[in-house]
């Protein structure tokens, strides 16, 4: 039962985040995530990652684009089929990268 209240309460909070994006109201709040960890816990075994270890990004956001496209990645893709994910940083972002980050 833990697992279902955990998934709905994840369902609530990334339609709140749709909808703040739609308004225009959503706050980004960026910190350190460990987005290959992310990427990998969201594909499992149905595919592979190839992504930077880290970055500087909102975790909502980061989460939520890349439940949807992963999302429509399984539902379209032939059943079976593993999916690849490539996510890479913009120079801009890697040089953020090298310098402290504050909170």
């Amino acid at each position: 039962i833990q697992g279902m209240l955990d998934d709905a309460a994840d369902w609530c909070h990334s339609r709140e985040v749709f909808v703040q994006l739609e308004a225009g109201t959503y706050q980004i709040r960026p910190s350190r995530v460990r987005v290959r960890e992310q990427l990998e816990a969201l594909v499992g075994s149905q595919g592979s990652v190839h992504s930077v270890d880290e970055a500087l990004v909102d975790h909502n956001l980061l989460r939520l684009l890349a439940h949807e496209a992963l999302s429509n990645a399984f539902k379209y893709c032939t059943p079976g089929s593993p999916v690849a994910v490539a996510a890479q940083l913009a120079s801009r972002a890697r040089r953020a990268l090298r310098t402290p980050f504050q909170l």
